[in-house]
């Protein structure tokens, strides 16, 4: 069987709804963008997405590396996130991979 993250998700989501995996940081995340028009939760999507390549990440957002670690230290003031953690990446993770397919699915 495809062992990817959209099987996962797709298996997941038969008995859930992406919002029931929401994380508080991520609802913050969320109402600060919505009321400063902002793109935290994208730059932080990339930013565990491009693994300890904060370069990389920048480039796919079109923002200078220094304006990805500003947001990102923005993130880690608001919601108090520890992204040195694992189990805090992974939720977040599995929340936005779940958010993705559903998005795309629907």
């Amino acid at each position: 069987p495809d062992v990817s993250p959209y099987y996962a998700a797709s298996l997941i989501l038969k008995r859930s709804e992406p919002r029931d995996f929401c994380p508080d940081e991520i609802e913050a995340i969320q109402q600060y963008d919505a009321d400063n028009n902002s793109e935290l939760l994208l730059t932080l999507e990339k930013y565990l997405y491009y693994v300890d390549d904060p370069v990389s990440a920048a480039k796919s957002l079109n923002i200078h590396r220094n304006t990805l670690l500003y947001r990102i230290n923005k993130i880690k003031e608001l919601t108090g996130l520890d992204l040195s953690n694992g189990d805090e990446r992974f939720k977040v993770q599995l929340y936005l991979k779940l958010a993705q397919y559903h998005k795309n699915t629907n």
